[in-house]
C-alpha cells in the first residue's frame, strides 16, 4: 500500500480530475455529426436488413440498442461510451487484483487506481467518432474476452466462477465475431496459444467458451435470416463488399507508412516529450520509498506539459494525433529498461510463465484488431494502445516485489491519465472531418426530423435544414431508394432517411468503386429503383460516380430525372482550406409506372445477354 503523502494527494487529485474529464464527456455526446463515417454506421445501425453482403454484424447487435433509445443519437453514443469504460474499469480492477489472495474484498484503492487507468482507452477517440461502430465493437468483445481469461486465470476465484469466466471468454468470441471474423480468428488462434501458457490450466475447459459462443451464433443466424444456411450465404457475398475496399488489404495492415511515420517522429516535441516519458519510468521504477517531493512534482510538470502539447496542436493532421496514442505506454517501456538492472530478489525464483503468457498476449492484441480494423499495424496499435500499455505492465510484474510494483503501477496510471486526456482533448478540438471545436458549435438542431437535436456548426446545420426543406417540398418519403452519386457524403441519405443500395456508402475514388456501384444498384428491386431520388455535384475535387451507370437498370439520369434544390457543403481540400460544394438533388422526372417497366425491361435484357454460367 502508498505510504507516500505525496502520492496520496496526486491519486486524489487524478481522481477528481477523472471525475471532472467524465462529467465534461457526458455533455459533448449531442455534440458534432460527421457525414461520412459516422453517418455509414448510423445508415448500417438504422436499416441493418438491407445489407446483406457485410462482414461486419454490428448493425444488427445496435440496432436493438438504436430503437429502445428512440433513435436518440447522444444517448446511444453515451450508452457505448459508459459500456467501454465500465468493461475497461472491470478488467482493469482484475488486473489490480491478480496477486490479491482475498479479490473478494472490496479494495477501494485498488478501484480508484482502477479508475485512473481506464483513462487511458481514450486513444480508441484519437479521431472522435464516437457512435458505435466495429471498431469499438472489436474494443468492447475484446475487453469482455480478456475479463474472462482474468477470471479463469486467478486461482482467488472459486470453481463456479471460473467456469463462468469461461462462458464470459465465448460471449466475447462471439461479439469479435460480429465485429469482424478476422477479428475473432485472430483472438481465438491467441486464446488457444494463451492457454497453453498457462501453468495447470485445463485445457478441455476451452471447449466451455467454444460452445458458448457457437450457440450464440446459432441464434444470431435464426435472428437475422431465419436459418443457418441463409446466414452462411451472408459471408459467401462478402467478395461484393471488398470491391469497394481496394486499398484495405491485409498489405495494408503489415505495411508501415514510412512518410507518415517520418512525419511523426521528426516532430521535435514529441521527441522530446518521448524521452521525457521514459526518464518519468526511470525516476518511478526506483524504490519508491525513498521518492521525494520533487520527484512527485517533476511527474506532475511532465503530465502538464504533455495536456499542454496536446492542447497547442489545433492544426487537423490526423496522424499526429493518432500516433500519439503510442505515447500513453513510453512511461512503461523506461520503468522495464531500467528494471531490468533492478530485478526485486523476491522475484528472482519465481514462476513467470504465467504473466509472459499475458504479456505476449496482450502484445499481439493490436495486430488482431489491425486484421479487423483495415488499417496499418502502426495505426491501430496507437488506437489499440492500451492493450500495449497493459503489456508493459505485466511484464514489470516480473522485476519488482508486489508492494513496489503497485506504487510504480500507480503513477503509470496517473501519467497515462494526463496523455490520455490530452489526446482526447485535441480529437475534441479536430473532430474528424468537421470543422471547429466541438464545444463551438451552437446550432441546436435535429439530423433526421423528429429526433433528438444535437448542437452542430453553422455550415452543416444549413446543409441538413436545406435538404431537408428539399425533401418537405418535393415529397420524399422516408425509406424512399437515395443514391449518393458524388459518393462522399452518407449522411444526405440519413438525414433524410432514405434507403442507400447494398451498402451504407459507395463512396467514390476508391479502386472498384464503379464496380461496387454496379453491383448496388442490380440488387436494388426495380419497384425501389422507380422512385429514387438522387444527389450530385458538379464541385472539381469530388471523384463521382459514373451516373450512366443507371442505364443498365433503364434509368436516363439525364432525362429521368430533374433537379429540385441545391445544398451547400464545404469539403476539406487541405488542412486548412475547404471548397464550397454544390450538391444538387434530382427526384424522378417520369411517373413511376414508366420507370418501372424501363427497369424491368432493362433488367430483363440485362440477364439474357448474361453468359448461361453467371445467370
Amino acid at each position: 500500500m502508498i505510504t507516500n503523502n505525496y502520492i496520496k494527494v496526486t491519486i486524489i487529485g487524478s481522481f477528481i480530475i477523472g471525475l471532472f474529464v467524465l462529467y465534461f464527456l457526458v455533455n459533448l455526446f449531442n455534440y458534432g455529426f460527421d457525414t461520412t463515417d459516422e453517418a455509414s454506421y448510423l445508415q448500417f445501425i438504422s436499416y441493418p436488413d438491407l445489407f446483406n453482403a457485410t462482414m461486419s454484424q454490428y448493425g444488427f447487435l445496435y440496432n436493438l440498442l438504436f430503437k429502445l433509445t428512440n433513435f436518440n443519437i447522444p444517448i446511444i453514443r453515451l450508452i457505448n461510451f459508459i459500456t467501454l469504460f465500465i468493461f475497461t474499469f472491470i478488467f482493469n480492477y482484475l488486473f489490480i487484483c491478480k496477486s490479491s489472495t482475498n479479490i473478494h474484498k472490496i479494495n477501494i484503492y485498488y478501484i480508484i487506481i482502477s479508475f485512473i487507468l481506464s483513462f487511458s482507452f481514450f486513444s480508441l477517440y484519437t479521431i472522435w467518432l464516437p457512435t458505435p461502430n466495429y471498431n469499438l465493437l472489436n474494443f468492447n468483445s475484446i475487453i469482455i474476452t480478456i475479463i474472462g481469461m482474468s477470471i479463469v486465470s486467478n486461482n482467488a476465484f472459486k470453481t463456479k466462477y471460473i467456469y463462468f469466466g469461461w462462458i464470459i471468454i465465448g460471449l466475447g468470441g462471439w461479439l469479435t465475431f460480429l465485429a469482424k471474423p478476422t477479428t475473432a480468428a485472430a483472438l481465438g488462434l491467441m486464446v488457444l496459444i494463451w492457454v497453453a501458457g498457462q501453468k495447470s490450466m485445463k485445457f478441455k475447459l476451452l471447449f466451455i467458451s467454444i460452445f458458448t459462443s457457437l450457440i450464440l451464433l446459432f441464434l444470431t443466424a435464426l435472428y437475422i435470416d431465419g436459418s443457418i444456411d441463409l446466414f452462411i450465404e451472408r459471408y459467401k457475398e462478402i467478395t461484393y463488399e471488398d470491391n469497394l475496399a481496394g486499398t484495405h488489404s491485409f498489405a495494408t495492415i503489415i505495411t508501415i507508412n514510412l512518410r507518415d511515420l517520418f512525419r511523426f517522429i521528426f516532430k521535435l516535441e514529441y521527441i522530446l516529450f518521448f524521452i521525457l516519458l521514459l526518464y518519468i519510468g526511470f525516476i518511478i521504477s526506483k524504490n519508491l520509498s525513498k521518492i521525494s517531493s520533487i520527484n512527485v512534482l517533476y511527474v506532475l510538470f511532465v503530465c502538464s506539459l504533455s495536456l499542454y502539447i496536446f492542447i497547442c496542436k489545433y492544426e487537423t493532421l490526423r496522424w499526429y494525433a493518432l500516433s500519439a496514442g503510442h505515447l500513453t505506454w513510453a512511461p512503461a517501456l523506461g520503468a522495464i529498461i531500467h528494471s531490468k538492472n533492478h530485478k526485486s530478489p523476491e522475484q528472482s525464483n519465481k514462476d513467470t510463465r504465467c504473466d509472459t503468457s499475458w504479456t505476449i498476449f496482450l502484445a499481439l492484441l493490436p495486430l488482431a484488431y489491425s486484421l479487423g480494423s483495415n488499417n496499418s499495424i502502426f495505426c491501430t496499435t496507437a488506437f489499440a494502445s492500451f492493450f500495449v500499455l497493459l503489456a508493459f505492465l505485466t511484464h514489470l510484474r516480473r522485476f519488482h516485489a508486489p508492494g513496489e510494483y503497485l506504487s510504480i503501477l500507480t503513477l503509470l496510471a496517473i501519467c497515462s491519465q494526463f496523455i490520455s486526456i490530452g489526446i482526447l482533448y485535441t480529437a475534441l478540438a479536430n473532430p474528424y472531418r468537421q470543422q471547429n471545436n466541438i464545444w463551438e458549435y451552437k446550432q441546436l438542431i435535429s439530423i433526421q426530423t423528429g429526433t433528438q437535436p444535437v448542437y452542430l456548426p453553422d455550415y452543416l446545420a444549413d446543409y441538413l435544414t436545406s435538404l431537408h426543406k428539399i425533401a418537405e417540398n418535393n415529397n420524399f418519403q422516408p425509406g424512399n431508394t437515395f443514391i449518393d452519386l458524388s459518393g462522399k457524403t452518407p449522411g444526405a441519405a440519413f438525414a433524410l432517411k432514405g434507403l442507400t443500395p447494398g451498402t451504407p456508402w459507395i463512396f467514390s475514388g476508391y479502386p472498384g468503386s464503379q464496380a461496387l456501384f454496379s453491383l448496388a444498384l442490380k440488387k436494388i428491386p426495380c419497384h425501389d429503383l422507380a422512385k429514387t431520388w438522387l444527389l450530385w455535384s458538379t464541385t472539381p475535387v469530388y471523384e463521382p460516380l459514373n451516373p450512366f451507370t443507371l442505364h443498365e437498370s433503364g434509368l436516363d439520369p439525364s432525362y429521368d430525372f430533374e433537379a429540385i434544390g441545391v445544398a451547400h457543403f464545404p469539403i476539406p481540400v487541405t488542412d486548412k482550406s475547404y471548397v464550397l460544394a454544390e450538391h444538387f438533388i434530382l427526384k424522378p422526372r417520369k411517373p413511376y409506372n414508366d420507370l418501372l417497366e424501363s427497369c424491368k425491361k432493362a433488367r430483363a435484357e440485362l440477364t439474357d445477354s448474361m453468359p448461361y454460367s453467371l445467370k
